[in-house]
């Protein structure tokens, strides 16, 4: 074994260093996509896996969303969560001026997240960003707000009330309530939108038929699973990752590459091996032909030798792995959401990773053992006389 490294250390080491390189670089792509695939903002977050549901969705047997509804939808399989989404319109006071905004259901899962405080309380508001910068609001600050309470025979009336900022978004960007919202905890907006219409809390609860709603999925693949059974059921829905096809199509990429690099990785391992043994069994042409000579038998000659490779290519696939562990853990060093070529350089180790670790260490085995098996029983089944007669020649 001393010798065959020594002999052939230059494409072993070329082996190895191409086992630790894709190693590596398989690990740090599966984190990346694993978190890519549970990170918020990535391919599975809530956003991605949410359902809009929406009322009368079958003309020969609708079905309205109502807060009854969504819970029993809550309890299909595979849903996480169910939130009604409602909108009121207000007009938030501000000096010398007044601000029209719709209050709508604060939903996380499909919506802005905060860039300043938290999601709105009971009684809290989450502001546009650009009104804390154009008006000076801080969260805590009390604002006041005016909304329509209807009178019995008398039409409505503006009602002014103070709520507190609990936060602020990020408005930018227009998302799926459009421009010019605010956010409310859902019994506050419901609480608004029922006094403009003469009606209470608990009969909004009771009786209010929502204009749409969101059921939230565990995994991307059951989305359509669930979808099927609200159209069954006379819903409306849409899955909004209809509306981004560009990023399951940026996590093929990354499967892709880890692909491509596998067969890479594969062919060099196939060549490396397949020219090692190669040149060792027809360096030890006169070993077989003596043992032939001896009354060893081919399956016996095969044996002896594939062992030896068998050796050889898992000492290869330890050194690869060692020098992957060491690789990962200098990665782990450097500091948290640094990205080279747009890869987060994440260490972590999921399943994948493991798995990878144990192809790395299997692969140069089953290479190296077919790689000298078929010179062995091509030269094994030469009578020992000519193998033994070549030789001195």
């Amino acid at each position: 074994m001393p010798g065959l490294l020594s002999r052939y250390r230059v494409p072993t080491a070329i082996a190895i260093i191409g086992m630790a390189v894709f190693g590596t670089t398989s690990t740090l792509l599966g984190a990346n996509a694993s978190h890519t695939a549970t990170d918020r903002y990535g391919l599975g977050s809530e956003a991605l896996r949410a359902i809009n549901v929406t009322s009368y969705g079958r003309d020969d047997d609708p079905s309205p969303v109502t807060a009854g509804a969504l819970d029993e939808l809550a309890a299909l399989t595979h849903v996480e969560s169910a939130h009604a989404w409602a909108s009121t319109e207000i007009v938030l006071t501000v000096p010398d001026d007044a601000i029209s905004l719709s209050l709508v259901t604060r939903i996380s899962a499909v919506q802005p997240a905060p860039t300043r405080g938290a999601e709105p309380t009971r009684n809290g508001i989450l502001l546009p960003e650009s009104l804390r910068t154009e008006h000076g609001f801080d969260v805590g600050d009390t604002v006041t707000i005016e909304y329509i309470r209807s009178e019995d025979g008398n039409g409505g009336v503006g009602v002014e009330t103070e709520i507190p900022v609990d936060g602020f978004f990020d408005d930018t960007t227009v998302g799926l309530d459009g421009p010019g919202v605010a956010y409310g905890a859902p019994d506050a907006v419901l609480t608004l939108l029922g006094a403009s219409r003469g009606h209470s809390l608990d009969w909004m609860h009771d009786n209010f038929v929502f204009t749409m709603g969101y059921l939230v999925v565990d995994d991307l693949e059951h989305i359509q699973d669930v979808a099927d059974v609200l159209l069954e059921r006379g819903y409306g829905a849409t899955a909004l990752t209809t509306l981004t096809s560009s990023l399951p199509a940026a996590q093929q990429l990354m499967d892709a590459v880890a692909v491509v690099l596998s067969i890479l990785l594969g062919l060099f391992l196939v060549v490396t091996a397949a020219g090692i043994a190669s040149s060792v069994v027809s360096a030890r042409a006169a070993e077989v032909g003596v043992l032939r000579a001896l009354g060893w038998r081919r399956h016996e000659v095969l044996v002896c030798f594939v062992a030896q490779f068998a050796a050889f290519g898992t000492l290869i696939g330890a050194i690869g792995v060692a020098a992957v562990g060491s690789l990962l853990a200098v990665v782990s060093l450097l500091p948290p959401g640094v990205r080279v070529l747009g890869v987060a350089l994440d260490p972590r180790l999921d399943l994948n990773g493991w798995l990878t670790l144990l192809v790395l260490t299997l692969a140069p085995v089953i290479v190296f053992v077919l790689a000298s098996a078929i010179p062995v029983l091509r030269l094994a089944r030469i009578a020992p006389d000519e193998v033994l007669r070549d030789i001195r020649r």
